[in-house]
């Protein structure tokens, strides 16, 4: 296993079964973390981020005790998130299992006071939902995600992205307060108010001509909210273009988790890994342009 270095944040990218899981327990900040992880985890199965490289990924203005904060986040992660499982039903018998087989918060001393590092090992059954990937998934670019405030704005932005292909996102009203989470006292026009208007206006930063409309019912003689749907400018589709770039990005997570593999016995073995390390950053940077154009194709 190695220690992880921190790399320049561009794209995170994962399967959409992965939004079967509902994280709307997860702060902002959270969700900083938790997709950086995403990012990292593309093409290795197993890493260990110390509590600075935490504090960097989970992109904090304050600069004033930021790892104790960091801690607190890195906690709540932990315990929001590695207590969801992905249900899956198979014949006579259904199986819970969760993302990541190990996430371990390791501590400077046996008071479990002081955070020194967090450790990931990515479940066999599901790393496919982070390293093969080759159709449906959502790709965005991490550094806008990091710039929306709030856990409502990220969930919408990673919503609109995965329908970005045909520019129309409609979901079951009460479904769509449980993915947000949104609180269950909270009225349509505290909904509208605090959460749809503020998400929409952050979220049009980056994705351009938003609008939404919400279906109503009567219902026993109640007014009841039953769909919403979201159009917003989709992005053209070359379908021969994007099938090439599929089989180019996979091509180079073949690259990348074959370089790991390497790196990781080299290390072990006390070798020196600079070249090694300067053909996976390539290879990197030719994936994340692929990826760019994957999703960005005659935009």
């Amino acid at each position: 296993m190695r220690r992880n270095r921190v790399e320049p944040e561009e794209l995170v990218m994962y399967h959409n079964n992965f939004h079967k899981m509902n994280i709307s327990k997860l702060g902002s900040l959270e969700n900083n973390l938790l997709f950086s992880i995403f990012k990292r985890l593309s093409y290795t199965d197993d890493i260990v981020f110390t509590i600075d490289d935490l504090t960097r990924m989970t992109h904090m203005n304050n600069k004033d005790n930021r790892n104790i904060r960091t801690q607190a986040i890195t906690e709540n992660l932990y315990k929001d998130f590695f207590s969801l499982n992905f249900k899956i039903i198979y014949p006579r018998r259904i199986s819970y299992i969760h993302m990541f087989s190990t996430m371990s918060l390791d501590y400077e001393d046996d008071t479990n006071q002081k955070l020194v590092s967090l450790t990931i090992r990515v479940n066999p059954d599901l790393k496919y939902l982070l390293q093969d990937i080759k159709k449906q998934f959502t790709a965005f670019d991490l550094i806008q995600f990091k710039k929306l405030n709030s856990k409502y704005s990220k969930t919408l932005f990673r919503m609109l992205t995965q329908y970005s292909s045909t520019g129309t996102w409609r979901i079951n009203f009460k479904e769509f307060k449980e993915l947000l989470g949104i609180p269950e006292t909270y009225k349509f026009k505290e909904i509208n108010a605090f959460v749809l208007k503020p998400s929409v206006e952050e979220v049009s930063q980056f994705i351009n001509g938003i609008s939404y409309t919400v279906e109503k019912q009567r219902i026993d003689g109640k007014l009841v909210h039953t769909n919403i749907t979201f159009k917003f400018q989709k992005f053209q589709n070359n379908a021969e273009h994007i099938e090439s770039l599929d089989k180019e990005i996979s091509r180079k997570t073949g690259i990348l988790a074959v370089y790991e593999c390497k790196r990781i016995v080299e290390k072990s073995n006390g070798n020196d890994t600079t070249e090694l390390d300067k053909k996976i950053s390539k290879v990197q940077e030719e994936q994340y342009e692929a990826i760019k154009r994957r999703i960005q194709c005659t935009k």
